[in-house]
C-alpha cells in the first residue's frame, strides 16, 4: 500500500479563478480586520472629540481586587495559627511575583521593538500582533498556588495592571485584561455577569423563530 506522507503547508495557497471573485471567508476576514482598525482608530481619537470626557480620576472599583488581597493578607497575619502565618508569608511572596510580572509586561508595552523601514508599511499589523503576543504572556504567569487559594488571580493581576496606569491613560491595563476589568466593574457595581452558557440558553434559535413566524402566519 502506498503511504501518503505529504503534509499541508500553510504557505501553500489554493488558487481561485479570478472570475469567481474572492472566497467568502477571505472577504469576511478582511471586513473584520478593516472594522477592527476603524474602531481602534476611533478609540484613539475619542479624547480629542468635543463632549467626550477624559479619564481624570482613578476607578476605585477596578482597584478593588488588588487592594482587597493586600488587606486580607495583612488581617490574616494577626491570626494565632503558625500554619496560617506561613501560608500568608508565602502568599505575600507570590503577590510580589505577580506584581513584578505585570511590571515587566508594562515595561515591554512601553518599549515596543523598533520596526525597520521595510516594515513600516505594515507597522499597524505588526503592532497588533505584538500586543496579542504580550497579552498571552501577561495572562500566562506567574504560578502562584498559595495566593490562588485566597483570591481570583486573573482579577488581582488585572486590578494591579490598572493600578499601575495613570488615570487618564489606562490603555495598558485594558489592552492586557479587558474582559477581566469589565467583570470586576460589573461585580463591584452590583451587576450580573452573564456567562456564555446562560447567554446561549437565552438566545432563541433561528429555527424556532422561523417556526413561530410560520405558526403566526396561519393564525
Amino acid at each position: 500500500m502506498e503511504r501518503y506522507d505529504s503534509e499541508w503547508n500553510q504557505s501553500d495557497l489554493i488558487r481561485r479563478d479570478k472570475a469567481l471573485g474572492p472566497f467568502v471567508l477571505d472577504s469576511l476576514r478582511d471586513f473584520g480586520a478593516d472594522l477592527a482598525r476603524t474602531f481602534l482608530s476611533e478609540y484613539k481619537n475619542l479624547s480629542g472629540q468635543p463632549g467626550v470626557s477624559k479619564f481624570t480620576t482613578v476607578d476605585q472599583h477596578l482597584l478593588g481586587p488588588h487592594r482587597q488581597i493586600e488587606k486580607a493578607l495583612s488581617e490574616m497575619m494577626s491570626l494565632p495559627s503558625v500554619g496560617i502565618k506561613e501560608l500568608i508569608l508565602e502568599a505575600r511572596r507570590e503577590l510580589r511575583m505577580l506584581e513584578n510580572h505585570v511590571d515587566e509586561m508594562k515595561s515591554e508595552w512601553s518599549h515596543p521593538p523598533a520596526l525597520s523601514a521595510k516594515k513600516k508599511s505594515k507597522s499597524e499589523s505588526a503592532q497588533n500582533l505584538a500586543i496579542a503576543a504580550l497579552r498571552r504572556k501577561f495572562a500566562s504567569g506567574p504560578d502562584v498556588p498559595h495566593l490562588s487559594r485566597l483570591g481570583d488571580i486573573s482579577a488581582i493581576r488585572a486590578s494591579y495592571a490598572y493600578r499601575q496606569c495613570r488615570p487618564e491613560n489606562p490603555r495598558f491595563a485594558f489592552s492586557m485584561a479587558f474582559a477581566d476589568l469589565c467583570k470586576i466593574k460589573a461585580q463591584e457595581s452590583g451587576g450580573t455577569i452573564l456567562g456564555r452558557e446562560l447567554a446561549e440558553l437565552m438566545t432563541v434559535p433561528k429555527t424556532a423563530v422561523r417556526t413561530l413566524t410560520a405558526v403566526r402566519s396561519l393564525m
